[in-house]
């Protein structure tokens, strides 16, 4: 089974990536809680690099879970430049349309691979973000479901 690294905006969108985590498709990194994430981030900078670092090593794979604030989130820009420098194949999936724990589904954010330069054009020229379809929760659920293994597969990464 591949094991993918997870990346998304924990505040927002936690329930959301643990919905997609939870489909049993693919192995993913370990959902890290609250608590644990708070004494990450507060051992500093250096401790939340590492502590990245240490998953994605582990990984086949970086899935980038779009949500509303996604492209504005310093540690998700540094997880997907950290995917792309170490040869990780890497894609992202707009997950706003799924409904968080409190039954809301949230906006949609933008592209986060624009605004990472590869070269002269933004890394959303190499990188694709899959727009699930389907007029509701339920419907995006199933079509991620049925669609991320071969969005895995087709992954681009860096060329070595």
């Amino acid at each position: 089974m591949t094991r993918a690294f997870y990346s998304f905006h924990f505040d927002n969108d936690v329930s959301r990536a643990g919905q997609v985590r939870n489909m049993g498709v693919v192995d993913g990194d370990q959902l890290v809680d609250d608590n644990s994430w708070e004494k990450v981030k507060r051992a500093g900078r250096d401790a939340v690099q590492t502590w990245i670092n240490n998953q994605m090593t582990r990984s086949d794979v970086v899935i980038v879970l779009v949500g509303s604030q996604t492209a504005s989130r310093e540690w998700i820009d540094y997880e997907i430049r950290r995917a792309w420098d170490t040869y990780k194949p890497v894609f992202g999936i707009r997950i706003n349309a799924l409904k968080n724990l409190q039954g809301q589904t949230s906006q949609r954010g933008a592209n986060p691979f624009d605004a990472i330069p590869i070269g002269n054009v933004p890394m959303s020229h190499y990188v694709p973000l899959h727009e699930p379809r389907g007029f509701d929760s339920r419907e995006i659920y199933a079509d991620i479901q049925r669609n991320i293994l071969t969005w895995i597969r087709t992954a681009p990464s860096r060329a070595r």
